[in-house]
């Protein structure tokens, strides 16, 4: 999920480190749901660039999920 996270946003322009590891560090974030993790990444992720990164953050909370429930 991190490296899909990682190339998706180098792709809309966002090559920074911090900024997946941020959004990362949200979406194992077992204290929120799936549309408050959408919420908060895609907010922070439009002040970073002008790409719609709904569909790839959307994407990466599902991967999130599976990876999260394979490890259970």
């Amino acid at each position: 999920m991190s490296a899909y996270l990682g190339d998706e946003l180098a792709k809309a322009g966002v090559d920074d480190a911090a900024i997946v590891e941020y959004c990362v560090g949200l979406l194992v974030d077992d204290s929120m749901d799936a549309d408050e993790k959408e919420e908060a990444i895609v907010g922070y992720l439009e002040s970073a660039t002008e790409a719609d990164l709904s569909d790839v953050v959307r994407k990466a909370i599902a991967l999130a999920a599976e990876e999260h429930a394979q490890s259970q």
